[in-house]
């Protein structure tokens, strides 16, 4: 063989090499290109093993269901090369008096492509909150084998499920070892003990060498003296750690006094005396519970879960924001679901280029009126944003008197175009007993086409309603004739008719490319 015929066999062996390995890592990337998120959603909330694992978008769209069963499950995350998932299953169902029984939780892996389940787990214990290593080679999670008194620790094993070892053990002061995260070296796994001290318990996040040495508190996990006795069945402290990509810092879901979660931040250094443990709460409620953060790949972003208890809203919403926690952005926003556990792909993109290409348009009106008889009234702005209202049309509600009034926008763009809707409400409840009211706002949604409620407020203050709510677009607009349609509901909480209610402001702010 001569010098040239070399040359090209030996280029082609490299170009036929170089498409196999970009055509592997095509399909090692990602099987769905819109698949941004993992998350366990409800779509019936009354049916407490209803949770499924689905894929979805940062529109809030379902994208691809992965699980079907009547099983409650938790926890999915995705493999570092994005091809499989792994989760907890629990096989027990729901036991009368007792729920669902955590000693029923096994872990399993699913691989999309192949729509293949591998069991990774087999006892009669609790085996939980399973996540990857770097390079995916090994799956930290938590168990209560192992232990005369069922007390959980941290444990590590093979990918399939073999060489299970425990890598921390129950010392002075400890009750558990829970929801461990690997550090984005591969180095240490971060997790919460859950101690007593002194009668009082409370939780705080510790880190731990991967061959098992070198423990270290982390966390002070906000134990106020005399918080929390000895029986409290949830003790105040912090849950669901999560690093950031480079390393640096960490968020905690961490309950406090009240009954609020709020999510916190801190060095994932050390703790010492006065470290800085930041409250990432923001301007929210203090009766808000915000859980389950996990850090978009760019580290740009954080996903995590968002309930109301005190505001009625029991179910979980899925929400993004910035690592400031400047804003909140709803991506799922319907109280007809539960969405927990939200998970990012390691190859998505957290939506910021977009963001910040974007602009905003707004449209504001002001002095519409429920319950009074009126012609439509519409508005032509600017870039063929249009205003439409029917103060007249009536809300539809068996459990109490209702009213409401239907606001429509035409936009000048398509859906695919739109990054979020931000809705803005301000009212007076008109009525002699106006804490009596409650006010809700539901959205059109145009693939099942009927009212879906997205934001709800038991009661004014006063009767003086103000409500600002950004989600992502959903299905939330018309692909045909792009409207987006906006239902303010208005219901008695007592007997008797609804109170009128008198809408000083309304507007959409419309975040586009």
């Amino acid at each position: 063989m001569n010098l040239k015929s070399l040359v090209f066999s030996f280029l082609l062996v490299m170009l036929c090499g170089l498409a196999s390995f970009r055509g592997m890592a095509a399909e090692s990337r990602n099987f769905d290109p819109a698949a941004a998120l993992v998350v366990v959603v409800n779509q019936e909330p009354a049916n407490p093993a209803g949770g499924e694992i689905w894929l979805m978008d940062l529109t809030g769209r379902l994208v691809r269901r992965l699980t079907k069963n009547n099983y409650h499950e938790e926890r999915p995350k995705f493999s570092p090369d994005g091809r499989r998932v792994v989760f907890v299953r629990n096989l027990g169902g729901v036991a009368p008096g007792i729920g669902i029984d955590p000693r029923h939780n096994e872990i399993f892996v699913y691989d999309p492509s192949t729509g293949e389940e591998m069991r990774l787990t087999r006892n009669e214990v609790e085996d939980g909150h399973p996540d990857w290593s770097y390079d995916g080679k090994l799956i930290a999670f938590h168990s209560r084998r192992g232990h005369p008194e069922g007390r959980a620790t941290v444990w590590v094993m093979e990918a399939n499920g073999s060489q299970p070892r425990q890598l921390t053990s129950i010392m002075a002061g400890d009750l558990s070892h829970t929801d461990p995260v690997w550090s984005p070296d591969g180095q240490w796994l971060v997790f919460v003990s859950q101690r007593e001290e002194g009668g009082v318990r409370y939780s705080r996040i510790e880190k731990i060498r991967r061959d098992g040495t070198r423990r270290t508190v982390v966390s002070s996990g906000g134990r106020p003296p005399g918080s929390a006795g000895a029986g409290q069945r949830e003790p105040l402290g912090d849950l669901d750690p999560a690093h950031s990509p480079d390393g640096a810092m960490i968020w905690s879901a961490r309950r406090l006094e009240g009954g609020g979660v709020h999510l916190f931040a801190f060095g994932a250094g050390v703790y010492y005396g006065g470290k800085a443990e930041r409250d990432m709460n923001g301007a929210n409620p203090s009766g808000i519970v915000e859980r389950s953060p996990r850090f978009s790949p760019d580290g740009m972003r954080v996903v995590f879960t968002r309930s109301a208890p005190r505001s009625g809203l029991r179910t979980r919403q899925v929400v993004i924001t910035d690592i400031r926690s400047s804003f909140r952005r709803f991506v799922t926003s319907r109280e007809d679901w539960d969405a927990w556990h939200p998970s990012w792909n390691p190859f998505a993109r957290s939506g910021t280029e977009r963001e910040f290409a974007s602009r905003v348009v707004t449209h504001t009106a002001k002095g519409i009126e429920s319950g009074k008889p009126s012609t439509n009234h519409r508005f032509e702005i600017s870039e063929n944003v249009q205003f439409a209202s029917n103060p007249a049309e009536r809300a539809e509600k068996t459990a109490a008197a209702a009213i409401g009034s239907v606001i429509g926008w035409w936009l000048d763009v398509p859906p695919e175009k739109v990054i979020s809707l931000a809705l803005r409400f301000e009212g007076k409840l008109k009525s002699e007993a106006e804490r009596d009211g409650a006010v809700a706002l539901e959205l059109m949604d145009w693939v099942e086409n009927r009212w879906v409620s997205v934001f709800s407020q038991p009661e004014g203050s006063g009767g003086e309603i103000k409500i600002y709510h950004e989600i992502s677009p959903a299905n939330f607009i018309d692909p045909q004739t792009r409207q987006v349609r906006l239902r303010v509901v208005v219901t008695r909480l007592l007997a008797g008719p609804a109170p009128g209610l008198l809408t000083e402001l309304v507007s959409l702010g419309v975040r586009r490319d």
